[in-house]
């Protein structure tokens, strides 16, 4: 978590509703970051929450495209 500057942590609370009043529940408050991992498993880039469906699908097609082209120009080196 630490290389990717993920963060997360339990949140304990507990229930108001009267069915179940006093137990105790617990939710996780964590980062809301995709991250966009090559086929061998490198980082290409991270993708927000806030972007919409055409933007992640531009985003994620450019970034295979490079992924590509560079792994072709590695092997023709």
């Amino acid at each position: 978590m630490r290389k990717f500057k993920i963060y997360a942590s339990k949140l304990e609370f507990e229930e108001d509703d009267e069915l179940v009043k006093g137990r105790k529940s617990y939710t996780i408050d964590h980062t809301i970051l995709t991250y966009l991992m090559s086929d061998t498993n490198e980082y290409l880039t991270h993708l927000g929450g806030n972007l919409g469906e055409h933007d992640l699908a531009a985003i994620i097609s450019e970034k295979i495209k490079e992924d590509k082209h560079q792994k072709l120009r590695e092997r023709n080196v």
